[in-house]
Parts: structure tokens; C-alpha cells; sequence
């Protein structure tokens, strides 16, 4: 088997881009709950 080389396989970029965004959306997505339950007391 040849060994396993993420860089010459486009689908480990394009799994990396979505998982980067996902990981910037789910930030501003826990700030945005955090900042309303911090609001509303709890």
C-alpha cells in the first residue's frame, strides 16, 4: 500500500475548510447563547 499522504487528496482539504468553518460559526454561535442567557439571568 503507498503511504497516506493528506496533501495529494483533495477531499481532506475540502474536509478541513468545512470543519474551519464550523468551527468559527459554533464560536460565535456559543458567545451568541452565552451573552443571551447571561442577559436573561441564568
Amino acid at each position: 500500500l503507498p503511504p497516506y499522504s493528506p496533501d495529494l487528496n483533495p477531499i481532506e482539504k475540502t474536509w478541513g475548510n468545512i470543519k474551519k468553518h464550523l468551527r468559527k460559526a459554533l464560536l460565535v454561535y456559543e458567545t451568541f447563547w452565552a451573552a443571551l442567557l447571561s442577559y436573561a439571568g441564568f
